[in-house]
């Protein structure tokens, strides 16, 4: 009980670190798709900016050039939402979004880009922002040439300087992504290897013990404790199938009944041990005689049955027959002795109305009986006066 109990816990232990390790498995690639994802969205939101810019500054010109109200009032209104938009995604970078899943400018390099020269991106889009306020007021002050000044400026703003410090942000944040990237798959990589080497660990040096331990007692449960061979149930079950076979393809199949003769004799003259000895030599003699396609159990005590798939019953009287002269030739070794012992046999063939093994045992049951009717150590059989 000691023993079962500690297994169990071992099991159950073994079961508990899996999921541990597979939940931790589960949080770290989350974690990581995630990462992917709001960097996704920042060199989305970067990438954006250089054309935000250039688009400012050309509607600045056509509504400075507009001819007509009705045109500068619609260049007015992309202008203001362009500017509106570039003006959020800025902040979003700077400052960070939990929306998008942005942080704030951290690593040096990041952080050089914007706030320091020679690209100091976050002064060069704060003024070009104010400038393009300006060519908004100026239109809404009705100043024509306010406007054209201001729109001047806008261009000049939205010059290759600041071009190529977006241009900076944005390979900076390429860079980001592409490290985050390998250090992604160097994650990925070790959760999976820690997986397998958990998954093969445990299979080597728990899940294979349990599952050599069910498989015996299995065994155990199908075997006869002291030869190996069937039992009666699983002798029972393996042989309606052989019954089902043969009635649906319409071939032979016999059975063959052996009983020791006089074992109680020889169990109280040599013993229990001895007596176990000879059930343990009939039994390899049968074994290595008969077919592997053919079925050997012990029904109980001294009484054995072998299932001849595709025999019929003239062939099993001769393999019955062959067990019988090997059994009467095997020796046992009692101490200084050697015993000698023998066996009947009885023979029956399955009929067409036979539908169960049991039915097919006792014709042979009664077969047997009529070889130790007959003197023993015989084959008897319907085919047998």
């Amino acid at each position: 009980m000691i023993n079962l109990r500690r297994e169990a816990t071992v099991y159950a232990l073994a079961l508990a670190f899996l999921a541990i390790l597979a939940v931790a498995s589960y949080l770290i690639i989350d974690s990581i798709v995630t990462r992917q994802q709001h960097m996704a969205s920042v060199l989305s939101v970067s990438g954006r900016q250089p054309m935000l810019s250039q688009r400012i500054a050309l509607l600045g010109l056509e509504v400075a050039d507009a001819k007509s109200p009705e045109t500068c009032d619609q260049m007015q209104n992309q202008l203001r939402e362009t500017v509106d938009l570039m003006r959020r995604s800025h902040r979003d970078l700077v400052e960070g979004s939990l929306a998008l899943g942005i942080d704030p400018p951290k690593n040096k390099d990041l952080r050089a880009v914007y706030f320091s020269p020679p690209h100091d991106l976050n002064r060069k889009v704060t003024d070009f922002l104010i400038a393009a306020d300006k060519v908004l007021d100026s239109i809404d002050q009705k100043a024509e040439a306010k406007t054209v000044h201001a729109a001047a400026q806008v261009v000049v703003l939205a010059n290759s300087a600041l071009l190529d410090s977006l241009a900076a942000a944005v390979s900076q944040y390429a860079a980001d992504s592409e490290a985050l990237f390998r250090q992604s798959q160097i994650r990925v990589l070790f959760v999976t290897a820690a997986m397998l080497i958990a998954l093969t660990t445990e299979a080597l040096f728990v899940f294979r013990p349990l599952f050599l331990r069910m498989r015996g007692l299995v065994d155990m449960a199908q075997s006869d404790p002291l030869t190996g061979c069937f039992n009666r149930r699983s002798l029972l079950e393996a042989a309606a199938r052989d019954l089902s076979r043969s009635r649906r393809t319409g071939t032979p199949l016999s059975v063959i009944l052996l009983d020791i003769d006089r074992f109680k004799k020889i169990n109280d003259t040599y013993g229990h041990a001895t007596g176990d000895a000879v059930i343990r030599t009939l039994t390899e003699i049968v074994k290595t005689t008969i077919r592997t396609a053919d079925l050997l159990g012990r029904m109980g005590g001294e009484e054995f049955v072998v299932f001849l798939p595709d025999t019929n019953t003239v062939n099993a009287v001769l393999v019955a027959e062959k067990l019988r002269l090997l059994l009467e030739q095997a020796e046992v070794k009692h101490d200084a002795a050697t015993l000698h012992f023998t066996a009947s046999f009885g023979v029956a063939q399955m009929s067409e109305q036979d539908d169960d093994p049991l039915v097919l045992i006792e014709r042979a049951d009664a077969q047997m009986y009529r070889a130790k009717h007959a003197g023993r150590n015989c084959v008897r059989s319907p085919l047998t006066a």
